[in-house]
C-alpha cells in the first residue's frame, strides 16, 4: 500500500511540474511566425505583475501574407482609462519603414497614423503603410510598434485589440493585395493580465497538494 501511495504521489508531482512549466511558457515565450494569413500582436500576453503607475512596456504588430501585399494597416483599441500611448513606429531600420517591406527591397510612403477617442472609456490608434515602387511585399515581418504607459494601478484586466478592426469588406485592420482588395485575415489580439504566473501556479500547487495530503493521512489506495 505505502507502495502504491508513493507511485501516486510521484505521478502527481510529476503532472504538477510538467503544468508549471507549461505556465510557464505561457507567459514568457513570445509569439513564434502565426501561419499565413495572419496579423497578430507580440507579445501574446501581457503580465502587469510588479509593474506600476508610470510603468511603460512596448509592443509590436505583425503581419504574415503567402501572396502580394501593397498595404497594411491597424486599429488597435485600448483602455484609456488604464493606458496612455507614449509614442510609436514603423520597425525598420531607422523607422523609416516597416520590417515586413524592408525584407522584399520595398519602397514605402512611410508611416500614416491618427489618434483619438473610440468610445467613452477607450482610444484607439491607427497606423499604416503602403507601396510606392519596388517589388510588393509577402512573407513574414513587423509592421510597428507602440510603447504604451500605465496610467492605473494595477492589477487590472484589459485587452489590446486589433481584431475588432478587422471587418471585411471595410476593414480598419487590413492588408491589401496590389489591386487594393482585402486579403483574408486571422487577427489576433494580445489580453492584459494580473499576475498570471503567480496565481495559477499556487493554485495549481494547491489543487495537487492537497489530495497529496489526505493520501498520506488516510493511505488510501486508489488502485
Amino acid at each position: 500500500m505505502r507502495g502504491t501511495f508513493v507511485r501516486k504521489s510521484l505521478i502527481s508531482l510529476a503532472m504538477f511540474a510538467i503544468l508549471a512549466l507549461g505556465l510557464s511558457a505561457i507567459c514568457i515565450v513570445y509569439a513564434t511566425d502565426h501561419p499565413a494569413n495572419s496579423m497578430w500582436i507580440e507579445p501574446e500576453v501581457i503580465d502587469v505583475a510588479g509593474l506600476s503607475v508610470g510603468s511603460r512596456f512596448n509592443i509590436t504588430v505583425w503581419l504574415n501574407v503567402s501572396v502580394d501585399c501593397g498595404a497594411w494597416q491597424f486599429y488597435l483599441i485600448y483602455n484609456k482609462q488604464q493606458l496612455t500611448v507614449t509614442k510609436y513606429g514603423l520597425t525598420g531600420t531607422g523607422g523609416a519603414r516597416s520590417q515586413f517591406f524592408e525584407n522584399t527591397g520595398t519602397q514605402t510612403w512611410g508611416m500614416v497614423s491618427s489618434e483619438d477617442d473610440h468610445n467613452a472609456t477607450h482610444k484607439y490608434i491607427q497606423i499604416g503603410e503602403s507601396w510606392k515602387s519596388g517589388p510588393w511585399g509577402t512573407g513574414c515581418g513587423s509592421l510597428a510598434w507602440i510603447e504604451f504607459q500605465i496610467i492605473a494601478e494595477p492589477p487590472f484586466l484589459c485587452v489590446l485589440d486589433i481584431a475588432s478592426g478587422h471587418h471585411p469588406p471595410t476593414s480598419d485592420t487590413l492588408a491589401l493585395d496590389p489591386n487594393m482588395q482585402e486579403i483574408p485575415l486571422n487577427v489576433n489580439n494580445t489580453p492584459i493580465i494580473p499576475e498570471f504566473t503567480q496565481w495559477v501556479l499556487i493554485l495549481s500547487l494547491f489543487s495537487v497538494s492537497i489530495p497529496c495530503v489526505v493520501l498520506k493521512k488516510y493511505r488510501v489506495k486508489i488502485f
